[in-house]
């Protein structure tokens, strides 16, 4: 059962800060697109 449930728990582990880390470049790079399409308007 532990061989059963243990890499099940890992690949939860990894797949939950995976997900975090690419929700937060998408934001991060919808941030700074913003700015400089701001800034190319501007100018």
């Amino acid at each position: 059962m532990k061989f059963i449930i243990e890499p099940s728990a890992a690949s939860g582990m990894i797949r939950l800060p995976l997900k975090k880390e690419m929700k937060v470049p998408s934001l991060w790079e919808i941030m700074v697109s913003k700015y400089f399409s701001v800034k190319i308007y501007k100018y």
